[in-house]
């Protein structure tokens, strides 16, 4: 089932907020090896509110390599208490140590109707331009 959107936890999450749950995003081209420092300073605290801190790294194919490579070490021994989710749109362009250490798991296409529904609830936009976005979008979120 999906987030219920309503609880403290779920609307801290929305909102960028909850202290156990870090986006990490490439700063400019590239996701640098500062950042990846950052979150090797991060992970390994203990989570302040839940059971796991989680980390979504998005675009981790436009990681640098000096990144890729500091990254490998929080791969292979990551702490016990962290999540850490790595998206990317070219799996072929990571790193292969990378790759083999981890899950592999595939995110489909969103139906078109679903997506225009969540882009009118959700971004409160009319139904043409949702209905414009749903179909430049390829059922891509």
């Amino acid at each position: 089932a999906d987030a219920c959107d309503r609880c403290i936890s779920c609307r801290k999450i929305d909102d960028g907020n909850h202290p156990d749950v870090w986006i990490i995003r490439p700063e400019g081209a590239w996701m640098k090896i500062d950042q990846i420092r950052r979150l090797q300073r991060q992970i390994s605290r203990r989570p302040m509110e839940g059971r796991y801190k989680v980390y979504i790294l998005t675009d981790v194919e436009r990681m640098n390599l000096p990144a890729a490579n500091s990254f490998l070490k929080t791969l292979e021994e990551p702490p016990g208490a962290a999540v850490l989710i790595l998206l990317t749109s070219n799996y072929n362009a990571l790193l292969p140590t990378i790759r083999s250490r981890c899950q592999l798991v595939r995110f489909f296409l969103t139906p078109p109707t679903v997506l225009q529904n969540q882009l009118v609830e959700k971004l409160k936009l009319t139904e043409t331009k949702a209905r414009q976005i749903t179909s430049l979008s390829g059922g891509k979120v």
